[in-house]
């Protein structure tokens, strides 16, 4: 190991493997395994060695890799020890002159080097913090154009966010990225939107979700799902799921309402309930009871809709086979969601369907994925009946797609009826 620190001030800049790097950084973090790693790191006067490597002639590629492990060392057994010694050498002037530094792979570096420090939040941390004007300096790297950089951004947001639990200066970085209209907005500053939402709400600390609930409301996040450029609407949907397993039984109302008003959203409409569908049984403030009626609820309305794209060839009385739902828990739906609303999406995506024979592939494949994510905990004698209507359509047998999400569904149910673990009568 002391051979390859030594070594890595004079790796040669003509190197063309790009996995050179990456493969020596993962050798030296297996150092760090031992107990013994920092106080050998100390013998060899490492952090000398490696502010060789921060030298401004020095490949970017070394500096990164340097970088990189030094913070990895903080994270090591008796790692606070070599922080302190950090500060007697040039290494923190060089992280404080290169928090913006022109290239990519030194921004990640050093992102990785503060978010590593960060374990360690001690007074030089937060000096330090502030020498860099960390929420403006953050805001930059989330708007970063490199994607590796937006992300490790986000982590060390997210673990600021842990440190520092509700810090004004974080708050108010959050509310500036969120303030700006979304038609105005760049598709940088889009994906950095979704991205810093999404690794809040995935904070176990509760008054950082309810403080991302603030800021990034349902009419914040809307316009994001139905974005033209399909990457921003698959990230939307990602914190989408995340939001569900948060809001009460208003918001999931107010959600449905939302998505009924749609009368062009189509595919993404399904899309959006597939994820309401696919988190309510995880849901952190609706009842169990009240989450399954609800799913339930969504799921036989993606039943139904696959049925009037696919009616039976045979003769079937698709009426016989309606899902059962009785007066009571009809009254505890519309507690949580006004059925009117399912009723409108419903009708006007199997319009859409009808209209464009293309697209009704599409909207069939969609709803076939909201009844496989409500069958993946509840057990409907309903689902199971219909879906094996649906496969024995010749239409949907010539759909691949479309299949495969049938047979899934139907494993699924057929395994949950199996082990009786979630039954529906």
């Amino acid at each position: 190991m002391r051979g390859v620190l030594e070594q890595l001030p004079h790796m040669s800049g003509q190197i063309v493997d790009g996995t050179r790097h990456e493969k020596v950084l993962s050798y030296m973090r297996l150092f760090l395994a031992s107990e013994a790693a920092v106080e050998q790191l100390m013998s060899w006067n490492a952090l000398h060695t490696l502010t060789e490597c921060l030298q401004p002639q020095s490949d970017m590629r070394v500096t990164a890799t340097a970088v990189r492990f030094l913070g990895d060392a903080f994270r090591a057994h008796n790692g606070n020890v070599l922080w302190t010694a950090v500060h007697a050498t040039q290494i923190v002037e060089w992280v404080v002159d290169n928090a913006d530094s022109p290239h990519a792979l030194v921004r990640v570096a050093w992102l990785h080097f503060m978010h590593q420090a960060s374990y360690i939040n001690d007074r030089a941390y937060a000096e330090l913090l502030d020498r860099i004007d960390y929420p403006r300096l953050l805001l930059r790297r989330l708007l970063d154009s490199s994607y590796f950089v937006v992300a490790s951004a986000c982590a060390l947001l997210g673990r600021l966010f842990f440190v520092k639990t509700i810090d004004p200066k974080l708050s108010a970085l959050v509310e500036q990225l969120v303030a700006r209209p979304f038609a105005l907005q760049t598709s940088a500053r889009k994906a950095a939107v979704l991205a810093t939402a999404e690794t809040l709400l995935l904070l176990t600390n509760r008054d950082v979700r309810e403080f991302v609930h603030r800021v990034f409301a349902q009419c914040v996040l809307e316009p994001y799902l139905f974005d033209a450029d399909r990457l921003v609407r698959d990230r939307a949907l990602d914190v989408l799921e995340l939001v569900v397993l948060d809001v009460d039984a208003v918001g999931v109302r107010e959600l449905v309402a939302a998505l009924a008003r749609r009368v062009d959203g189509g595919c993404v409409v399904l899309r959006c309930l597939a994820a309401v569908v696919k988190q309510l049984p995880r849901n952190r403030c609706i009842g169990g009871e009240e989450a399954r009626r609800l799913g339930l609820m969504i799921a036989n309305m993606g039943v139904s809709l696959l049925l009037s794209i696919h009616p039976a060839v045979d003769g079937s009385d698709v009426d016989a086979i309606e899902a059962p739902i009785n007066s009571s828990d009809v009254d505890s739906i519309q507690t949580l969601i006004n059925s009117s609303d399912v009723d409108s999406i419903q009708t006007q995506v199997a319009k859409a369907a009808q209209q464009n024979s293309s697209a009704s592939s599409m909207i069939a494949c969609e709803a076939a994925r909201i009844v496989r994510e409500h069958s993946q905990t509840t057990f409907s004698a309903h689902t199971t009946s219909s879906m094996w209507l649906l496969l024995s359509n010749p239409r949907v047998q010539q759909h691949t797609q479309l299949v495969q999400l049938v047979l899934s569904t139907l494993l699924q149910t057929l395994r949950l009826a199996h082990s009786r673990t979630h039954v529906q009568m």
